[in-house]
């Protein structure tokens, strides 16, 4: 399991990549290709920057037609 946003998101773009010719075509023709960060937030920290990822990812990605979203999910109340 990747540790960090970055890692993750480089594992998935290694595997699209290796995809088979029938699902690499499924992959090209999806209407939509988000890869999503999701972030449980709390109270502590005040701030967060883990989720980084650099230009090299992203021209990785954008060679996939691939996009970025980022899903804050509330703290837990309890």
């Amino acid at each position: 399991m990747p540790k960090s946003a970055e890692g993750a998101i480089r594992e998935l773009i290694r595997l699209v990549e290796a995809l088979p010719r029938g699902a690499r075509r499924c992959w090209n023709e999806a209407s939509s290709r988000v890869f999503d960060i999701g972030v449980q937030a709390g109270l502590q920290p005040r701030s967060f920057e883990e989720a980084r990822v650099s230009e090299k990812t992203l021209r990785s990605l954008t060679r996939l037609k691939g996009s970025i979203q980022f899903t804050l999910y509330p703290p837990h109340e309890e």
